[in-house]
């Protein structure tokens, strides 16, 4: 797992203005319950470069994730309205994208 993170992280420095490996990159982390290691890639490249878009566009995802991957599913309620709002995030990201 760390080897596949590793190389998936290497994709993404080496074509970094495609942000489908980034997507992929955070997918693989949240599905191996890494979502600390995104977030200390993202967090490197913010502290050498704080106004990059993508990476505090990345950064941004990897915190809602967390969030929600922590979020206690004894709260039905309050995880629903996360889960929705990092939806709408996330659908106007894709409209950003797309205009």
């Amino acid at each position: 797992m760390e080897t596949e993170l590793n190389k998936l992280w290497e994709e993404v420095i080496l074509d970094y203005e495609n942000l489908r490996k980034h997507d992929e990159f955070v997918r693989r982390c949240y599905t191996h319950k890494e979502l600390s290691k995104a977030s200390h890639h993202y967090g490197r490249l913010l502290s050498a470069v704080p106004n990059d878009e993508i990476a505090l566009k990345m950064r941004n995802r990897v915190d809602d994730l967390t969030e929600i991957a922590n979020q206690s599913l004894l709260d039905n309620e309050d995880f629903l309205a996360r889960v929705l709002g990092f939806i709408l995030r996330l659908s106007r990201s894709i409209a950003q994208r797309l205009s």
